[in-house]
This record gives structure tokens, C-alpha cells and sequence, in this order.
């Protein structure tokens, strides 16, 4: 699984570089600067080395980074939208969370959700038009832009009577806004095939426009829920063996596969435009801290890559989120 590190190792004659030092090795250049011309984006991504939490975004080979939030408020979970031409994220503004989006370069913030919520997390599809917000343990709300994308609707995502009492639960939508996925979930009452739910994993449910969900399934143990932009993978993490993995699951066939397998913690994963990379963070145990760190962003590509190092900092970056080429439209 590591022929493609192990070679580059033989052509330079140069060893990884040792814990503590600062900046990439001679190896790990080389692997950022051969990723020139084969892939194409940018990835933002919150991290506090600068002191608080920023917004941050580079480019696939390590260069141009750049902070795009200020230091005044902690800014986290960046998520690109709306063709790649906006980027969401959650602000502590007055000591109440609240959802904004910006252009590409920090320029033209908005608030999408109003002063009177204190959101705690959320999760954007790509086009912009379906929102999910956490406003506690159990209580998600959808938000869809109307036709006019002036305003956004809101409805309560119906959870009562499907989650066990006390569980704490992200809800994330699929990209066609019908889906949604349920991670951290402890369903109570029986599954469509008559077998009792489990407590913890990655549940996968049918969601209608007033917030309703039906079918749920179970697809097996996760602590992350992204979506594939055709609505059908998720990716996900788990923890095993004294570390976090990162997984995949096909939500059609329930089938599962195990993407990385490191003694680290790997987990945030996020897509590449075109599906066939992912980016996630990784730290050496679960020991860490994400406010202390030390996290770094990873490159990977599917099947079976072996992980490419992109950020280099004693710090944590986390949450990444790739932007492809951005679509020229006449709507935000």
C-alpha cells in the first residue's frame, strides 16, 4: 500500500522527516510538488495557529496559504458552496454561533441564519439551497433558499420518537436535498426489518421538504457524514484498533470500505471535486487534543493511495473542505 512512498524514498536517498522538526521533508515536496497539473482546487480548513479559530485556505500543493477570518471570533467548519464561489462557516458572533458565508478571498461576509439562533453546528450541500443547523443534542433544523433565493425556509428535522433520549446526533443532507444522514444516532424502536437498532453508527434516512424522515438503516459505526455529490457515498471515520480510520459506504449496497488504516487518528474527511481524492486530518493518537494539536491536513487517493501531507504546523488544522473550479453563474 506504500510502494508509491517507499519508491520516492529510493530515488531521493532522503529519510522522512524527524518528529519536531519544522516544514516538510525533501520526500514530502517532492510528493506536493508532482501533484502540480494532476490535481486542481483549493482547500479551506479551520485551524488555530494563529491563536484562535480562523478560516484558512491552500492550494493542493502546499502553496498560497492564506487566513481568510479574523482574529476577533472564532470562525470553524468551512464548507464550500453555491458553485464553489462561496464558502460557509460557523462565527461565535457575541457569544451566539451563527452561520456566514463569504467570496473566496474573506471579501462580502453574510449572515445566513438569524441573530436570535445560537447554532452550534451545521452542514451545507453544494449548491447552496439546503441547510441543516444544531441548536442542541437533538435538535436540527433544514433550511431550503425559495425559488427566488431570496429567503430561506425552515422546518425542525422530526426526530422525536426516533432517538433514544440523551443521544447527541449530527444530521447531515445529502446533496440532492433528499437524503439525510444521521451520525452519532441512537434510534429507539425497531428497524424496517424488524431487528432492534443499534446505539451508536451512521444511519441513512429519507427526508421529505417539511423535515420528516422515513426508512431509516443503519449502515454500520462512523463519527463523521459526508456526502458523494451524486447523493450515494458518505464518508465517514471509525474508531478501531486504538486509532481512527477513515471509511466508505456505498448507501445503495450498505457495502463498506476502509479507505486508510495508519496507528494515527484520521478523521474530518472531505470529498475532491471529481470524487477520486480525499483530503482528511490526521494526528498521531486519539491522545491529542484538536485545541492543542498537533493535526495536519492529508491528501489521499482512492482506492488505495498512500496519504500525501499537506499542512505542516505544531498547531491543529482541521475540517477540510476542497473547492474545485469554480461555475460561473448569475446566482450566489
Amino acid at each position: 500500500m506504500h510502494r508509491y512512498s517507499t519508491l520516492l524514498f529510493l530515488l531521493l536517498g532522503v529519510s522522512p522527516m524527524l518528529a519536531g522538526e519544522p516544514g516538510p521533508s525533501d520526500r514530502e515536496k517532492l510528493e506536493l510538488e508532482l501533484l502540480r497539473g494532476k490535481l486542481s482546487g483549493r482547500i479551506a480548513f479551520q485551524s488555530n495557529r494563529d491563536g484562535k479559530w480562523a478560516i484558512y485556505t491552500v492550494n493542493i500543493n502546499g502553496s498560497g496559504l492564506k487566513r481568510l477570518t479574523d482574529a476577533e471570533s472564532d470562525a470553524t467548519l468551512p464548507q464550500w458552496t453555491s458553485n464553489n464561489r462561496k464558502l460557509a462557516f460557523l462565527v461565535n458572533a457575541g457569544g451566539r454561533g451563527q452561520v456566514c458565508w463569504m467570496a473566496d478571498d474573506g471579501s462580502g461576509i453574510e449572515k445566513l441564519t438569524v441573530a436570535e439562533l445560537d447554532v452550534k453546528a451545521f452542514h451545507i450541500v453544494s449548491s447552496g439551497k439546503v441547510m441543516t443547523v444544531k441548536l442542541g443534542p437533538q435538535d436540527w433544523r433544514i433550511y431550503r433558499r425559495t425559488r427566488s433565493e431570496d429567503k430561506w425556509q425552515a422546518h425542525d428535522v422530526k426526530l422525536k420518537g426516533l432517538i433514544s433520549a440523551g443521544a447527541d446526533i449530527d444530521v447531515a443532507p445529502s446533496s440532492n436535498g433528499r437524503l439525510i444522514a444521521l451520525r452519532g444516532a441512537a434510534p429507539a424502536g425497531k428497524a424496517g426489518n424488524g431487528k432492534a437498532m443499534s446505539i451508536r453508527g451512521v444511519y441513512v434516512a429519507k427526508m421529505d421538504r417539511d423535515g420528516a424522515l422515513t426508512e431509516i438503516k443503519r449502515l454500520g459505526p462512523g463519527l463523521d457524514a459526508v456526502w458523494s455529490e451524486d447523493s450515494i457515498r458518505l464518508l465517514t471515520c471509525h474508531y478501531a484498533k486504538g486509532g481512527c480510520d477513515v471509511l466508505i459506504y456505498d448507501t445503495n449496497t450498505g457495502q463498506r470500505s476502509r479507505v486508510s488504516d495508519e496507528p494515527g487518528w484520521e478523521w474530518t474527511p472531505a470529498w475532491s471535486p471529481r470524487k477520486d481524492w480525499i483530503v482528511y486530518t490526521a494526528g498521531p493518537s486519539k491522545e491529542s487534543d484538536p485545541a492543542t494539536g498537533p493535526y495536519d491536513l492529508y491528501l489521499r487517493e482512492l482506492p488505495d493511495g498512500d496519504p500525501i501531507r499537506l499542512t505542516f504546523h505544531p498547531k491543529s488544522d482541521l475540517f477540510p473542505s476542497w473547492r474545485g473550479i469554480v461555475t460561473i453563474s448569475s446566482k450566489p
